[in-house]
C-alpha cells in the first residue's frame, strides 16, 4: 500500500476563482502547508482581506487571506496565476486539499466554486489522469459558502471527479 501525503493549500473560492488563506496549526512530519499570501508572485486579480474588510472570511488564519476577484460569477480564464514553490519532504504519494470558501453573491451553490491548479516539476501522477494534464490547467473546486471548507477534486476532462494526486520525490522541488 502507498503512503498517502497530504499537501495542504488553504484557499478561498469566490466569482470564478479562488483565494487563499493560511490556518497557523502544528504541522505533521511530510505534509505541506502553504500560506497563502506569502506568494513572490504579483497578486493581480487577488486582493489581501484582513478583518477590516466588509467581505473578510472569519477564522481565517492570521488574521488575513487573499481573494480572486478577476473573471465572472459564472468562472472565467485562469488568469493572475500565483506560484508556490516547494521541495517534497519525503518520497509519497500527495493529495492536493485546499481550505476554501465560495462567497456566492447570491448565485446558486454551484457558482463561483471553481479556480485552476497546474504543478510543474519532476512527478509521475498518483492515479489514471496523465500528468500531461496535471501539467497544465485543470478546474479544482470545492469549499464552503458560508465559511472554510475543504476542496479536493479535480474536474478533469471537465466532466470526471478525481482527487489531484502527485508522486513527488524527495528533495525534489516542484
Amino acid at each position: 500500500m502507498k503512503k498517502s501525503i497530504f499537501c495542504f493549500l488553504l484557499v478561498n473560492f469566490m466569482v470564478g476563482g479562488f483565494s487563499l488563506v493560511y490556518a497557523s496549526k502544528k504541522i505533521p512530519k511530510g505534509i505541506i502547508v502553504i500560506e497563502a499570501e506569502n506568494t513572490k508572485s504579483n497578486l493581480g486579480e487577488w486582493k489581501l482581506r484582513t478583518p477590516n474588510d466588509s467581505i473578510f472570511v472569519k477564522e481565517a488564519g492570521n488574521n488575513k487571506h487573499i481573494e480572486f476577484t478577476g473573471g465572472t460569477i459564472n468562472g472565467g480564464p485562469a488568469i493572475s496565476p500565483l506560484e508556490y514553490p516547494f521541495t517534497a519532504p519525503t518520497t509519497g504519494t500527495y493529495r492536493l486539499m485546499i481550505v476554501c470558501n465560495k462567497r456566492l453573491e447570491g448565485a446558486s451553490g454551484d457558482k463561483c466554486n471553481d479556480g485552476w491548479v497546474k504543478m510543474a516539476g519532476n512527478f509521475e501522477s498518483g492515479n489514471e489522469i496523465p500528468v500531461a494534464d496535471l501539467k497544465k490547467n485543470e478546474k479544482f473546486f470545492g469549499g464552503a459558502a458560508n465559511g472554510w471548507g475543504w476542496g479536493d477534486l479535480l474536474d478533469w476532462q471537465g466532466h470526471i471527479k478525481r482527487p489531484a494526486l502527485y508522486n513527488f520525490k524527495s528533495g525534489e522541488s516542484y
